[in-house]
């Protein structure tokens, strides 16, 4: 099912080296989620800090959320290709990393 046998393994890595500071600000951000997370519950704090965070993170994640789905796109066809990319496009089936 390979479609185009152009290499689209450059402009693969350009949306790679786009997404990577955001991806390094999502593991900081759960990474802090979890100890607040964990010094809220050690020292019984009121569950309304537990409730602030929560949403605080999510008014977060979810704009990053757009942002991975914009970055992991098929430099090809355009179509998202899931979090399990290998050598080749699962869509259209174009190289978009190198074999070696």
């Amino acid at each position: 099912m390979r479609s185009n046998e152009k290499d689209f393994f450059s402009e693969f890595q350009q949306q790679l080296k786009k997404l990577r500071p955001w991806s390094f600000l999502m593991l900081f951000l759960f990474v802090a989620f979890l100890i607040f997370s964990i010094l809220i519950f050690t020292f019984e704090l009121d569950p309304i800090y537990l409730q602030i965070l929560g949403g605080s993170i999510l008014i977060i994640f979810i704009p990053l959320l757009f942002i991975y789905i914009k970055y992991s796109r098929c430099p090809n066809c355009k179509k998202f290709m899931g979090r399990d990319v290998g050598n080749f496009c699962p869509i259209c089936g174009v190289k978009i990393r190198s074999t070696e």
